[in-house]
């Protein structure tokens, strides 16, 4: 059988997503401002090989639809049609996953990019109004302050994680699905295949028995089936 030709453009270098994994921001505690340690946004150039990279993964996926859809129209012209659609949808799913991989890994830095930056934003304005409060009020009220600050800042991280574990629970209940569909259109898929070979080879030994009957009896022997 014909195999799918997948010539996708040439790729960044796979070690991009742990690149982006060891570069991305971690979670910044106060006091990480002085010490050099506050994650900062991506730079440009980052920035610009990412936007690349998602432009390759889009091309990439019209070229792998458009490979499937002449794979899928050359199977139907086989006799084993759906083991022959097996084989193209599984290199397929192969080729999709690794896409979803790469653009996942861009997606993860960026996120952590944010949330990285969102803290930023959060300790420079608490320093702020720590400064300020220092400079007209008792020292009591700028403690005051800084204990809701630190409060709110704790109440906002707790919302946020609970965002992503929600997201991520929603995601992998998707994939399971998605798995599970695939898995049972692969089953019949066989079953229907196995079905048309059983009928094939029972049609075959029919004839067989009654070639041998004809012969038997002196009678001509009927005209042969066509092969498959």
């Amino acid at each position: 059988m014909n195999r799918l030709s997948f010539s996708p453009r040439r790729a960044l270098p796979f070690c991009l997503a742990a690149c982006l994994l060891a570069a991305a921001p971690v979670r910044a505690q106060p006091g990480a401002a002085a010490q050099g340690e506050t994650a900062q946004a991506a730079p440009p150039a980052l920035q610009a090989q990412r936007a690349q990279t998602r432009a390759r993964i889009a091309s990439e996926r019209e070229a792998l639809a458009q490979e499937r859809q002449t794979a899928e129209a050359a199977c139907y012209q086989r006799f084993a049609v759906e083991d022959c659609l097996s084989q193209v949808r599984a290199r397929d799913r192969d080729a999709q996953t690794r896409l979803r991989r790469e653009e996942q890994a861009i997606s993860d830095a960026e996120r952590r990019e944010r949330t990285a930056e969102r803290l930023r934003t959060i300790e420079e304005k608490q320093r702020a109004a720590q400064d300020a409060a220092a400079s007209t009020a008792p020292r009591a009220p700028a403690s005051r302050m800084s204990v809701q600050e630190r409060a709110s800042r704790e109440a906002e991280a707790r919302e946020r994680a609970e965002r992503q574990k929600a997201h991520a629970q929603a995601k992998a209940a998707e994939n399971a699905q998605r798995a599970t569909a695939a898995r049972t259109r692969e089953a019949e898929a066989r079953e229907r295949y196995e079905a048309k070979q059983k009928q094939a080879q029972e049609r075959r030994e029919k004839h067989r028995q009654e070639a041998a009957d004809d012969a038997a009896q002196g009678r001509k022997p009927a005209a042969s089936l066509p092969q498959p």
